[in-house]
């Protein structure tokens, strides 16, 4: 059995090689090597890998990334920010879920969790150094240089801002977690009238 990346890395292979004219002959030569794939799953890898489909078939960008979380860093980052264990990162609108699921496929080291909305992920690192260092990291992969250093950039945070996507406006527990749910002294469920 082969994991999603050895998967695609056979797939890159095959198409350096010349032998993906189209999907099909791209499912067969993945076949004799024991690789079973459906179409779907060949679509989303070839979409993964950056492949485009040319009159002598399919190839792969020039010096595109192979690291599919780098790939997806470069197109969707705009920002990063650390925040004691916590990062914020940055998306356009409708970027916060591609590229959530290519961190949650090839999860960094110390990351405990990411939660994604529409154009910002909360990465949950297991200490505050560690997510200093993690959002200079993926900074620094996505191409942008280190977090702050463009604060003119699309969706980018400043320092220590969470921003007012679905965690709330600048607070967490006055967005979509619930009303003042966080808020000291405020009571629970059972307290509701």
């Amino acid at each position: 059995m082969h994991s999603p990346d050895e998967r695609r890395e056979l797939v890159a292979e095959l198409v350096r090689a010349g032998a993906a004219h189209s999907q099909g002959d791209l499912a067969v030569a993945l076949g004799a090597q024991g690789v079973e794939v459906t179409q779907a799953t060949l679509s989303r890898d070839l979409r993964a890998l950056g492949a485009v489909k040319g009159p002598d078939g399919y190839r792969l960008p020039d010096g595109a990334a192979a690291d599919p979380l780098e790939r997806a860093l470069r197109q969707w980052l705009t920002g990063a920010t650390a925040a004691q264990n916590l990062v914020v990162l940055r998306t356009p609108p409708g970027g916060a879920s591609p590229l959530g699921v290519e961190l949650d496929a090839h999860v960094p080291d110390g990351v405990v969790g990411t939660i994604a909305g529409d154009d910002t992920i909360l990465v949950v690192t297991a200490d505050g150094a560690r997510a200093a260092s993690l959002a200079d990291e993926l900074m620094r992969r996505a191409g942008h240089g280190a977090p702050g250093q463009d604060a003119s950039a699309p969706g980018a945070l400043a320092p220590g801002e969470l921003g007012s996507g679905e965690l709330g406006s600048g607070a967490l527990g006055t967005g979509a977690l619930g009303s003042g749910a966080l808020a000291p002294g405020t009571p629970g469920p059972e307290g509701a009238a």
